[in-house]
């Protein structure tokens, strides 16, 4: 008898990594998608971008709309050895959504 649940595969992004900035106001979180920013107080979306490819590690400078990406999971976008810069509008406009 098997009793062990399926895994769903379809259960929506996968978190690859979380890492905050360096005030701790903010959080990015890298999925198996894109990536995401949170604010750390209300843990509110600040800004989302999904590739439909995987970004291993986000990294935010300071509070600035600069975001350090590395490819990671089964479809990265970048090579998983080399730092992509993602200039993305944070709190200001979110109508360039260029890489």
């Amino acid at each position: 008898m098997n009793t062990r649940q399926l895994i769903n595969e379809l259960s929506g992004p996968v978190s690859l990594s979380v890492s905050y900035n360096s005030n701790c106001t903010c959080f990015a979180v890298g999925l198996d998608t894109g990536f995401c920013i949170f604010n750390t107080e209300s843990c509110e979306l600040e800004t989302a971008r999904d590739f439909n490819a995987g970004i291993g590690t986000a990294e935010m400078l300071d509070r600035t709309n600069y975001v350090a990406l590395v490819g990671g999971g089964r479809k990265p976008k970048f090579p998983p050895n080399k730092v992509r810069k993602h200039v993305t509008p944070l709190l200001i406009d979110d109508t360039l959504k260029r890489l």
